[in-house]
């Protein structure tokens, strides 16, 4: 059920989806498990995918993406990496692939 087919308050609905989106973001770029990491990110790609969505709701809905601050979240740990101090670990690796499909 989409939030303009419900009776929540708007604003109830953004944060409670930002704070899945967020704990999802979490997920792909923190979690150990390249698993739950490839899981979080076909979440993800779901959820962003706007030929999931009729076409009238496409403009509000990126313009509520860009708006909360989403895609600088996902972007995030590419914009950390230090030349000095790549990272190492495999599944920060891996997260760093993922946020580039994402994209």
């Amino acid at each position: 059920m989409h939030a303009s087919e419900t009776s929540a308050d708007p604003s109830e609905v953004s944060y409670t989806g930002r704070v899945l989106l967020s704990g999802l973001v979490r997920l792909m770029l923190e979690d150990e498990d390249q698993g739950v990491q490839s899981q979080a990110s076909e979440v993800l790609r779901h959820v962003l995918d706007q030929n999931q969505m009729p076409a009238e709701w496409r403009e509000a809905f990126l313009e509520r993406l860009y708006a909360c601050g989403a895609l600088d979240e996902i972007v995030l740990p590419m914009m950390q990496i230090k030349e000095d101090n790549p990272p190492r670990r495999s599944h920060e690796c891996y997260a760093l692939q993922l946020v580039c499909d994402l994209l």
